[in-house]
């Protein structure tokens, strides 16, 4: 099991991939801004999410679990009927994938409910263009973690 900080680390080095309207893809990087092809697509329903239902904890799950908590979740995204497009989250350092989710216009605290409601360690953020940040769930890694730009902690 890697430790908060290996994770944090994990998760500033993935590539948040989606694919576009046309099959254009774009990544969204922690610390990052937003990639202007993102820009033009949530145009002003900021903001903007990228979110799993895999490996809750980041516990790795057999596939057809992950398969399931994925339907599941594009499930009650469909039943929000907000704008979104398929993605997957990249890690190469180890290797990990997981099928996500950029979805347009979620409050905040609707986007806290699923990550908590399907045990996401955190999701990735912009509330504009200019900087994409990992919103964090886990507040017992608050203290391991130093104050960092890059991190929203959500008070849970």
């Amino acid at each position: 099991m890697s430790s908060p900080t290996q994770l944090l680390d994990i998760y500033r080095a993935t590539s948040y991939d989606a694919r576009l309207p046309g099959g254009a893809r774009s990544s969204l990087r922690i610390g990052k801004p937003v990639p202007e092809a993102l820009r033009v697509w949530v145009r002003r329903d900021w903001p903007l999410l990228f979110i799993s239902a895999c490996n809750p904890h980041s516990k790795e799950l057999a596939a057809v679990d992950n398969r399931d908590r994925t339907r599941n979740l594009l499930s009650r995204l469909d039943r929000s009927r907000l704008r979104r497009l398929v993605g997957v989250g990249r890690a190469t350092h180890p290797a990990w994938r997981e099928t996500s989710f950029l979805i347009a216009g979620l409050s905040l605290e609707a986007a806290d409910r699923l990550a908590i409601e399907f045990g996401q360690n955190a999701i990735v953020v912009a509330v504009n263009p200019i900087s994409t940040r990992l919103r964090v769930y886990r507040n017992e890694w608050r203290t391991r973690i130093a104050n960092d730009a890059d991190i929203m902690w959500t008070g849970r």
